[in-house]
């Protein structure tokens, strides 16, 4: 078993023991003329069931749709190479998925390529050719690995991350006066949001008086939702864009007594967590304060830089 494939495998054995995820969706999808490509995609499929609670669906392109393709979590395409091209019968599939581009269904998800070698080389230009359509889709690009099964692990482990940072975001909110939702300025986003949902404050009041912490942390952490709405919003739809969250500062309109600032700050910083992984750490402050407006028991200011 190649190294780089034995330590992935005993990684995951360790740091998933016990832990209940749910079902990655994978599709391999492949033209084969020979059966040589088909062989590939096997391997691939190995691959991607070492990763818990990872399946695979293996396919030619001629028993799927390509309206079925947003519908998994990650694509592998596979093709025979013909003089440093992808195969004329892959090339009229993806020609297929015009509609699912103009909708935009396949932004964010996660694929990779693989290939077999039929008459001529050109393994390269076939693979670009290839990547210019997932990337022309919005599509998350894998890079091919020696190891075809490592590579369908890789598949599987990033589509995993990236369906764990699925959260239903809501619309962003209007502004209520003479301001913009957010500011750009240099490589930064600037946005600030209170605990806004659907044209209405989330539990008003004082924090320690007419709400208590669990309503102040729902609503917190609806203010972080209504940030992370905005901040979609200013990089186009396309969160990959966010290099990194880099300052969040929290006013809680509480009880003169109220102690739990930083209890209620971490449900926004946990929900930066969730959906931006690493990029979503960040330096942080928590204030009280006697009055915020529109009765909103918070408002987060939050600073973020982008590529």
């Amino acid at each position: 078993m190649p190294i780089l494939f034995l330590l992935m495998t005993l990684f995951l054995t360790t740091a998933n023991e016990g832990v209940s995820m749910e079902k990655t969706n994978i599709l391999i999808i492949y033209h084969s003329q020979t059966g040589k490509t088909a062989l590939i995609a096997e391997e691939m499929a190995k691959g991607v069931r070492l990763f818990p609670n990872a399946e695979p669906t293996t396919k030619t392109i001629t028993q799927i749709s390509p309206s079925e393709l947003n519908t998994f979590d990650g694509i592998a395409f596979g093709t025979p190479v013909y003089f440093g091209a992808m195969s004329g019968e892959m090339k009229t599939f993806l020609d297929k998925t015009l509609p699912l581009f103009e909708k935009k269904s396949l932004e964010g998800i996660p694929a990779t390529t693989f290939l077999s070698y039929g008459s001529g080389n050109g393994s390269d230009s076939a693979t670009h050719n290839l990547w210019s359509v997932l990337a022309a889709h919005g599509m998350i690009i894998l890079p091919p690995l020696s190891d075809i099964p490592s590579q369908g692990f890789l598949l599987a482990k990033t589509a995993h991350n990236l369906k764990g940072s699925h959260i239903k975001l809501p619309d962003p909110p209007t502004p209520v006066g003479n301001y913009s939702a957010y500011k750009i300025s240099g490589k930064q986003i600037y946005i600030n949001q209170i605990a806004l949902k659907d044209g209405k404050v989330l539990f008003p009041g004082v924090i320690g008086e007419t709400v208590d912490l669990d309503q102040a942390k729902e609503a917190t952490r609806q203010t972080a939702l209504n940030i992370l709405a905005v901040l979609k919003e200013a990089v186009g739809g396309d969160l990959t864009k966010i290099k990194q969250a880099v300052q969040l500062t929290g006013y809680f309109r509480t009880s003169p007594d109220f102690k739990d600032h930083s209890i209620l700050l971490n449900e926004a910083s946990n929900l930066f967590s969730e959906v931006l992984g690493k990029k979503g750490s960040h330096a942080r402050a928590a204030i009280g304060s006697s009055s915020l407006p529109l009765d909103s028991t918070n408002e987060i200011q939050s600073i973020f830089e982008i590529y």
